[in-house]
């Protein structure tokens, strides 16, 4: 991480203010902050105004090809590379489907999906041509075990998943040096998720310690990350089980009440 420039989309608060905390302790050399949450980025602002590394912070809504286009410029006029894109930007509508409108969805998915992607195809190109780089997508148990009552949160995430992992055996399959990391997290204590309630025995994720081992993680080069590794049983379940018993297996975790039906974005 020494002296890496770092980009991290959805930077100024929940995770990915956590994860700007944990990178200012790596020795980076530049972290550059997009959201678009203007009171969140002056606050972020202020606090690493005096840093050791170069803080740059930009208002930008990842929903946007115009905002991220015009973003990027700023940067290549000033000469910035990106070594470390940490796709983390998302929005969640916790509703039943029937109850969602056009907008809800086509944000939620241009959020969640389709930014990362456009953001990557920026950037994947020049960290080719330099001969180093590293991708992480923070993804969601949602992709793997969609929620009732988030359905698109679930589906933006899977496809996030989805394109990420593949985007990893493409890169492999080059011998690119560039590097894909696709993380799968739990209930993260964060604003976007203070409305769900969660079943009893399903602890809240601490950001910090989420923010710690998921750049432990790209420090190991590791493609995929769990957490809580429960995730990965509970998908293995799905896969193997008929899907009536996944069903009964479903509703003794309690999973059915993990929402309730209010609306929340980070």
């Amino acid at each position: 991480m020494k002296n890496t420039s770092v980009l991290i989309t959805g930077g100024a608060g929940g995770l990915g203010s956590a994860l700007c905390s944990t990178l200012a302790r790596e020795s980076v050399g530049r972290i550059i902050i997009w959201d678009h949450d203007s009171k969140a980025v002056q606050i972020m602002q202020k606090k690493y105004q005096n840093s050791s590394f170069e803080f740059i912070i930009q208002t930008v809504d990842v929903a946007d090809p115009r905002q991220i286009k015009a973003a990027f410029s700023q940067l290549g006029l000033a000469g910035i590379t990106i070594d470390l894109l940490i796709n983390n930007a998302a929005m969640a509508h916790s509703s039943f489907f029937s109850k969602l409108h056009e907008q809800d969805i086509l944000n939620c998915l241009a959020t969640n999906a389709a930014g990362p992607m456009l953001i990557s195809s920026i950037l994947l190109p020049k960290m080719m041509r330099k001969g180093k780089g590293h991708i992480v997508n923070i993804c969601s148990a949602g992709a793997l075990i969609p929620l009732p009552g988030m359905s698109v949160y679930a589906s933006s995430k899977a496809a996030l998943a989805a394109w990420s992992e593949a985007l990893h055996r493409e890169l492999a399959i080059d011998a690119s040096p560039v590097k894909v990391t696709t993380v799968y997290l739990g209930h993260l204590s964060t604003p976007m998720f203070s409305h769900v309630k969660g079943a009893a025995w399903m602890l809240r994720l601490d950001p910090q310690k989420v923010s710690r081992s998921i750049i432990a993680a790209v420090n190991k080069d590791r493609c995929v990350v769990y957490m809580p590794l429960m995730i990965r049983f509970a998908h293995m379940a799905k896969v193997v089980l008929p899907k009536s018993w996944f069903d009964v297996f479903f509703r003794m975790l309690m999973l059915n009440s993990f929402m309730k039906t209010r609306e929340k974005a980070r």
